[in-house]
């Protein structure tokens, strides 16, 4: 199981862990998270694995989280995931709308409202993302 997904709000390992450990019904021994580009320490035995990369604009961080066969018994369909991991991060949640174009998302609201999104992803170091469209505001 894989979730992919950008927050627009900067977050701490210790919330994301405690997040996703109760979304996944978890111990919070079992996810290691990394910088994408720091692997070494990584505990690759971990049941969830995630790899969390800073970008700029209007997304602070893109998170990749690859959950093991153990973590895959209690994991919630993406849609459900990201609903809840808004409510427990406090910040607004956007995840690909697919199957529509790679720029479509989904963006979820502390308070559970989904609203689609057009999100633009420029290609310069450092990855920066721009919503240029929106259903509706997503003030919180």
């Amino acid at each position: 199981m894989n979730y992919n997904f950008l927050t627009v709000e900067g977050v701490c390992d210790d919330l994301m862990v405690e997040a996703l450990a109760e979304i996944l019904d978890i111990r919070p021994d079992g996810i290691d998270i990394a910088d994408e580009g720091n692997q070494e320490k990584r505990n690759w035995d971990a049941l969830v694995l995630v790899n969390r990369h800073a970008v700029s604009g209007d997304v602070a961080q893109g998170w990749d989280i690859c959950a093991g066969d153990e973590a895959l018994v209690s994991a919630p369909e993406e849609s459900q995931a990201m609903t809840k991991l808004a409510r427990k991060l406090e910040s607004v949640v956007l995840y690909g709308a697919d199957p529509h174009p790679p720029s479509d998302y989904w963006a979820v609201t502390p308070e559970g409202r989904k609203v689609r999104v057009v999100l633009m992803q420029s290609h310069t170091p450092p990855d920066q993302f721009t919503i240029t469209r929106s259903e509706t505001s997503l003030a919180v």
